[in-house]
């Protein structure tokens, strides 16, 4: 998962302190690589964000399991991989899920 935020975003720290630590939302992270970019402060992560996944606002989420890594070109994920602005933890998880049951049954 790519967290785009910033220092300086309200709904990000929201994010960050209610429904990214939600029990549920934390073992379904277990199954992603996780990185958080910050794109005011790094350029690559601002074109990643605006040029590749088109992202507006922050925070935006972006779900990529680890098998994707490896097998699906970068701009390309299921519609509903991406998340922007504040989530509550049920919405958060059940992406989380959709994600993740998606690449089990492309592999199976």
């Amino acid at each position: 998962m790519v967290d785009f935020y910033a220092d300086w975003c309200v709904a990000c720290q929201h994010m960050d302190y209610t429904t990214l630590v939600d029990d549920k939302v934390m073992e379904l992270s277990l199954q992603f690589q996780n990185v958080k970019l910050d794109p005011s402060k790094d350029e690559a992560a601002e074109k990643l964000k605006n040029d590749v996944w088109q992202v507006g606002g922050m925070p935006a989420y972006i779900f990529i399991t680890a098998s994707q890594i490896e097998t699906t070109p970068i701009g390309l994920l299921l519609p509903d991989a991406i998340l922007q602005g504040k989530q509550s933890a049920s919405k958060f998880s059940e992406t989380q899920e959709k994600v993740i049951n998606e690449q089990v049954s492309s592999i199976a």
